[in-house]
């Protein structure tokens, strides 16, 4: 029998490290996901988690909820889950949660060196530098609309003038 259970967990280690190059080294999220679900233990947290972190990767992003919630119902402070969980937020465009999150990690790392809360750092500054850049990028397009809609109204004003004092000049 404890030959069995340790032939059990080598198979699953053995699965599971097969699944782990496929999604980390080889981008095969598809490959990576089915792989896993071949292994029979969905509800392993780092199971869910590689299948939520590949679904977030093909832009499954309501799958990739799922594997999440799923991943921290099993370990609710796993580091990893929750690093990425933010990562999904700030994919999202919820800066704010990402955040929340980062603070979590911090909490299940113990410290802020851990690599899942520099990833998740590291990504939720490039979110935040995407966000600065996009109203920088609306802040000109009001400037340009705003400048524009003025030679529009001085034009209109000058063609009214000229319109007038030609109609006085018949």
């Amino acid at each position: 029998p404890v030959a069995q259970k340790t032939s059990a967990a080598d198979d699953f280690l053995a699965g599971y490290h097969l699944a782990y190059d496929l999604v980390y080294s080889r981008h095969d999220y598809a490959g990576g996901i089915a792989r896993l679900r071949a292994l029979g233990r969905d509800d392993h947290s780092d199971v869910a988690t590689m299948i939520g972190y590949a679904s977030r990767k093909l832009g499954r992003y309501d799958d990739a909820k799922y594997w999440y919630d799923k991943a921290l119902a099993a370990d609710p402070n796993n580091a990893r889950t929750l690093s990425y969980y933010g990562m999904w937020h700030a994919e999202q465009g919820n800066t704010l949660k990402a955040t929340d999150y980062l603070e979590k990690v911090a909490g299940a790392c113990g410290n802020t060196t851990c690599q899942a809360y520099a990833e998740l750092k590291a990504n939720l500054n490039e979110a935040l530098a995407s966000l600065r850049e996009l109203i920088g990028s609306v802040t000109a397009s009001t400037h340009r609309i705003r400048t524009g809609s003025s030679e529009i109204a001085q034009a209109s004003e000058d063609l009214a003038r000229r319109t007038e004092a030609n109609a006085a000049a018949l």
